[in-house]
């Protein structure tokens, strides 16, 4: 069951942040759009959400994910004026709840139980990683997790195509919604994070289906990516020698991941400060 377990999950979060965006090769971003018309072509999409994204410079941001039974939420915004950049942001799951800021270079998190007393921020300085923010690095990934165009580039590192379009509405504001097909074995070569060991799992789940939707300034508003694991878990088991958890295997909605990520509020002001230093404890975050 253990082995089972760190398969399956270490298999499931990979791909988490993969989807969200994390851990890519710094390339023109895929995004999908209105107003001007649609695309067919994600290279048109890349130049349109580039610089759409670049003139407006900040989004604010909620995700929810599910996997294996478990729910993550997540809420934040973000500022990405490459002059400015900044990040805050509040995770929810497993009943517990955590803060994080990025703010002058710095990264603050919320844990209290790292902390001492009476300060329940802790921090670490990411001055160097910022200096060189196409490295892959604490800094990086973080801020790509919350930026839109970084969640699309992987789509298009991943061979993603666009299988069709369709002019709609959603929360009753006009869009075009996206259909993409993403080829699963190369969404995690584009991750560079998958041991050789688990790509049999990642090969399993064949090709990712996900929807993006732009709003009628070309800016994306809402990105889903499902995806059946059920195939995957099977490869699981056998990496493992062990089986398939009961409840896992009689509980066929268990067996879907689904991410959902929602994107507003392009261009409004977002204030993102440091908490006050009387909060924040002199016992560095080193190990993050």
């Amino acid at each position: 069951m253990r082995k089972f377990a760190l398969a399956a999950g270490g298999m499931a979060v990979a791909l988490a942040l993969t989807a969200c965006g994390g851990d890519g090769d710094d390339t023109n971003g895929l995004s999908v759009g209105g107003g001007g018309g649609t695309f067919g072509d994600l290279q048109q999409l890349v130049a349109s959400v580039e610089d759409k994204a670049e003139q407006v410079q900040s989004v604010k941001f909620d995700a929810e994910m599910t996997m294996l039974g478990m729910q993550f939420t997540m809420t934040g915004q973000t500022r990405i004026d490459p002059d400015d950049i900044a990040m805050s942001m509040t995770m929810s799951m497993a009943g517990g709840e955590q803060e994080m800021r990025i703010v002058d270079e710095t990264i603050y998190m919320k844990v209290p139980e790292l902390g001492e007393p009476g300060k329940s921020w802790v921090k670490r300085d990411l001055s160097e990683e910022f200096a060189e923010l196409e490295n892959d690095g604490t800094a990086a990934t973080l801020l790509e997790n919350s930026d839109p165009r970084k969640a699309l580039e992987q789509f298009q590192e991943a061979g993603g195509t666009i299988t069709s379009s369709e002019a709609t509405t959603l929360d009753g504001r006009p869009v075009t919604r996206y259909t993409l097909e993403i080829d699963a074995v190369e969404m995690a070569k584009a991750s560079g994070e998958i041991p050789a060991e688990m790509m049999p799992m990642m090969e399993s789940l064949g090709t990712i289906p996900a929807l993006v939707y732009l709003d009628s300034d070309a800016l994306p508003v809402r990105m889903e990516v499902e995806m059946d694991m059920s195939a995957m878990l099977e490869e699981a088991a056998e990496v493992s020698g062990e089986e398939i958890p009961a409840e896992l295997r009689d509980n066929p909605d268990m067996l879907t991941m689904s991410i959902s990520q929602d994107y507003y509020d392009w261009g409004e002001p977002v204030t993102i400060e440091a908490p006050p230093a009387d909060q924040v404890s002199s016992k560095p975050l080193e190990d993050f």
